[in-house]
């Protein structure tokens, strides 16, 4: 998946990307105000977008905002942690236990649902952690889980 970078890591059209971004935090903000339910899901959309160009902080504020009860529904939490553990795995951002607890707080809200891309997504980032802090044994058990998974979604 694109993740809006050059191949020299740097953002591909940031400056554009990063003003746009601002634009639809202020309109969202101007809709919460107004609703105050529903707009989690467009929050995350936004944390994604900041991870995507390496704007981590905006990323941790605009993912916990989403993860805010007021502003999301039930069924959509377990995206915002998946969406916190992959901003706490990325290596300038680092912390493996908020990692973890992120990922395993999201699939124990996924699994019963039936989320199974997410359930995927959270097993391909718990095999990312557990191979970076050397746990082989469990990165190559998450990894395959996730494998088949999306083998089975696709």
């Amino acid at each position: 998946m694109p993740n809006g970078n050059t191949d020299s890591g740097t953002p591909a059209n940031g400056s554009g990307a990063l003003s746009r971004l601002q634009e639809s935090e202020r309109l969202l903000a101007d809709e919460a105000a107004k609703r105050k339910t529903g707009t989690g899901c467009i929050y995350v959309l936004l944390a994604r977008a900041c991870l995507d160009l390496g704007l981590f902080d905006e990323a941790q504020r605009l993912a916990d905002r989403a993860a805010a009860p007021v502003l999301t529904r039930v069924h959509f939490v377990p995206y915002c942690l998946q969406l916190l553990g992959d901003i706490t795995i990325h290596p300038d951002r680092f912390d493996a236990k908020r990692g973890e607890a992120s990922y395993r707080a999201a699939l124990a809200l996924a699994e019963p649902r039936g989320m199974r891309p997410l359930v995927a997504h959270c097993h391909f980032g718990l095999g990312k952690l557990g191979r970076r802090n050397g746990h082989c044994e469990q990165a190559h058990e998450h990894l395959t889980i996730a494998t088949s998974m999306y083998r089975r979604w696709i």
